[in-house]
């Protein structure tokens, strides 16, 4: 269990009533169309050396690597994880349908992973802003 608390210098980070650091790095092999023993393996190599670097988190941006298999390799290795959800810059936030579809997607997404034992935080989107465009309401140059 994760919990974050306020304190007189900002917040707690507790992780099963631990006070931990976050010692994060991003992580996004591209594993996708790999055999399971192949990830297997690259996880187990991956995550020996970033464990042995004193890493204790792994995020990401691509919500298909981030799978069972991924969780499970990073428990082996005591390292905590925080899980990524796609957000794409071409979608309309203001369509109701978007909107619905979204919801149901992310729904689905933490009943499949909130009982995880190396799940810390929600990673919801990845510079979703990037490549929307400008700004319109952005002040000007003159």
């Amino acid at each position: 269990m994760v919990t974050i608390v306020p304190t007189s210098s900002g917040f707690g980070y507790y992780v099963n009533g631990v006070p931990k650091r976050i010692r994060g790095v991003g992580y996004n092999a591209i594993t996708v169309g790999d055999s399971l023993d192949d990830r297997m393996a690259r996880y187990d190599r991956d995550f020996a050396l970033m464990r042995s670097s004193g890493i204790n988190t792994i995020l990401g941006w691509d919500q298909r690597e981030f799978d069972d298999i991924l969780l499970a390799r990073a428990a082996a290795h005591g390292l905590g994880v925080i899980l990524p959800f796609d957000l794409k810059p071409s979608w309309n936030y203001e369509d109701p349908a978007v909107k619905a579809k979204l919801m149901l997607e992310i729904e689905t997404w933490v009943e499949r992973y909130k009982s995880s034992p190396v799940l810390r935080m929600w990673g919801l989107g990845n510079e979703v802003i990037h490549g929307m465009g400008k700004n319109p309401d952005a002040p000007r140059p003159r």
